[in-house]
């Protein structure tokens, strides 16, 4: 082991924990309750004498260039920012339950071959995410930025057949966002003020992201309030909000539009799809008897459910759509619960893989060097469902000490430890 791996971990070489997402990758260690890093999903190349940010979703199907570019971002990871030798250490992966296995693969052989790690555990995002929560029953809506993916879990078992999925995520938000700016925004120089439209700024995609982090907010559905008590307390209209461009340009955004920019998700597409239908159609597609336990017990994760107020309107289309004629007959569900994430949304199923990397039979679960090198090639997660469903009752006898230990326990023994040793706060990073 390095010098620097004994300054900064102790003696052991604790598993690394990796969640790569199509906006943001998420890195840490195991055991701990929050990532060391949060990384764009990207790498700064020099295309004729330019620089250019690369993102690893456009490179899906190239295989080439997707090793080049993720030999360059593993290696930022290890060496700039989590500051240990990959060397013979183990890794915990978090997926997408529909990751493309040109990325896997690609994944796969860079830190195996290029890094030498010892072995590696991949793993389905959503299964992560009911681990974090301490449950076994759970329906997990992934709302990240290039897809959100429905999938109910029924005692650790996933029922994939009922899985639904959409591009109903951040970026449909984001061009949305970019719509409602052209039609309703204004832009200030100095004491000038214009339309937006007319005098059109670069609205590139990191803008974007930004204005919807710092401005979006969820308004209600005005089918609910019409259904709702009077005593029901109502969120108030948005403000109007400032959001500087440049040292002379100042763009308006009115309240209404902040209001409306999740409607790209809510309101029906034009294949009459919403993200209330799709769990209300996964919970079609599940056995009849099991329906209102899911339905009691939805958790969303990924970067949308941070937005302010995004479960609440979640809660209310999901009551308006199953009381409309076109479900209130077959659904027999009338009401819907949330789980509140343990912590930040964006980085709940990284905290999944953070307690499956203190598991005693990590070795078990994982794919070694050997292996890979002989197969080249790393299995999809649907061939191991047994092997990953045995990790839950392997979680449940983690905490010493108890005779039958709960999930949740092992989650709040995690939480309580990380705190102890007090944990740097999470980083955020806008260079690669």
């Amino acid at each position: 082991m390095s010098l620097l791996d004994n300054i900064v971990l102790g003696s052991e070489k604790v598993p690394v924990v990796l969640d790569i997402g199509a906006a943001y990758t998420k890195c840490g260690f195991a055991g701990e309750s929050c990532p060391r890093h949060i990384l764009p999903s990207s790498v700064v190349t020099c295309v004729d004498g330019k620089e250019k940010v690369v993102k690893f979703i456009d490179y899906a199907g190239n295989s080439q260039e997707l090793v080049k570019l993720l030999k360059r971002f593993i290696h930022n990871i290890f060496f700039k920012y989590l500051l240990v030798n990959p060397k013979d250490r183990r890794m915990v992966i978090v997926e997408s339950v529909l990751c493309p296995n040109t990325f896997k693969n690609s994944l796969a052989k860079v830190i195996f071959q290029h890094f030498e790690i010892q072995s590696a555990m991949f793993a389905p995002g959503h299964l992560m995410g009911l681990y974090s929560l301490g449950l076994t029953t759970a329906m997990i809506v992934d709302c990240g930025y290039s897809e959100a993916i429905v999938l109910p879990f029924y005692e650790t078992a996933s029922l994939f057949n009922c899985c639904q999925v959409s591009n109903l995520a951040g970026k449909v938000i984001n061009s949305h966002l970019e719509k409602l700016l052209l039609l309703y925004a204004s832009i200030t120089y100095g004491n000038e003020t214009k339309p937006f439209a007319a005098e059109r700024g670069p609205l590139t995609e990191d803008i974007l992201e930004e204005i919807k982090v710092k401005a979006c907010v969820s308004g209600h559905n005005p089918n609910y309030e019409d259904n709702a008590s009077e005593s029901t307390i109502k969120p108030l209209p948005a403000k109007p909000m400032k959001f500087h461009l440049g040292p002379s340009k100042v763009l308006t955004i009115p309240g209404e539009v902040r209001d409306k920019m999740l409607d790209a998700v809510f309101k029906p597409d034009c294949n009459d799809i919403s993200l209330a239908s799709m769990i209300i159609d996964c919970l079609l597609m599940c056995p009849i008897d099991i329906r209102k336990d899911l339905a009691a017990s939805i958790c969303v994760t990924g970067g949308c459910a941070a937005i302010p107020g995004f479960n609440w309107r979640l809660k209310e289309e999901l009551t308006v759509l199953a009381n409309s004629p076109r479900y209130k007959d077959e659904l027999c569900v009338k009401t819907f619960k949330f789980y509140e994430t343990v912590v930040h949304p964006n980085y709940t199923n990284w905290l999944g893989g953070s307690i499956c990397g203190i598991l005693e039979n990590l070795p078990d679960r994982s794919i070694s060097r050997e292996t890979f090198l002989k197969a080249e090639y790393v299995p999809d997660w649907t061939h191991s469902r047994k092997r990953l469903r045995s990790v839950a009752q392997a979680i449940m006898k983690k905490v010493s000490g108890e005779k039958t230990p709960s999930l949740a326990s092992v989650v709040s023994k995690i939480m309580t430890s990380s705190a102890k040793a007090k944990l740097p706060k999470v980083a955020i990073n806008d260079d690669s």
